[in-house]
């Protein structure tokens, strides 16, 4: 099954430093809120220069930069620097600090595995095997997705189905969720 989401279907709140947009949860019935999800896909704006991540026993969480330069700190864990589209992965138990204003991409799992990767490329066609849960977030560009088309900042998620994938000058993350308890 191929579902397609858009601007019209996020849910936005606001945190302590900016405001965050849930892309998709997985149960579609669960809840950032009550931590009962096995995986969640966001963006959020960070709009202070310096702010201080929610920790979250038991996710692992990736993060890339859609927009702006970050300075991320893992208290006891090294630190890391991300530009534009860089991923970087890290346990929700960590002490985390950050500065620098952006927006991000992030991709939290709970009780699963699952990877996330960018691809940027100017003409392209390539099948991808899914693992149980694909999704395919358009950054930039138009991607079309059997017969769906995903414009910027709309994304697709497939579930038990393998998907073919073709655009033209497009970016986009590709997040592939595996080993659902």
């Amino acid at each position: 099954m191929l579902k397609k989401f858009g601007i019209g279907d996020y849910k936005s709140t606001k945190w302590s430093g900016g405001i965050t947009t849930e892309l998709y949860i997985y149960p579609e019935n669960s809840s950032y809120k009550d931590r009962n999800f096995n995986f969640r896909v966001s963006m959020a704006t960070t709009e202070i220069p310096n702010s201080t991540f929610t920790l979250l026993p038991d996710i692992h969480r990736y993060i890339s930069i859609l927009e702006g330069k970050i300075f991320i700190e893992h208290k006891n864990h090294g630190h890391v620097t991300l530009l534009p589209h860089m991923i970087h992965s890290f346990e929700g138990d960590w002490e985390t600090s950050a500065k620098g204003k952006v927006t991000d991409f992030n991709l939290m799992l709970k009780n699963c595995q699952g990877t996330l990767e960018f691809i940027g490329i100017q003409n392209f066609e390539t099948e991808i095997e899914n693992p149980h849960i694909l999704f395919v977030f358009c950054i930039e560009g138009v991607v079309n997705i059997g017969d769906l088309t995903l414009h910027p900042h709309e994304i697709a998620v497939a579930e038990n189905e393998n998907i073919t994938i073709s655009g033209e000058n497009a970016k986009l993350y590709i997040g592939k969720i595996f080993h659902i308890k």
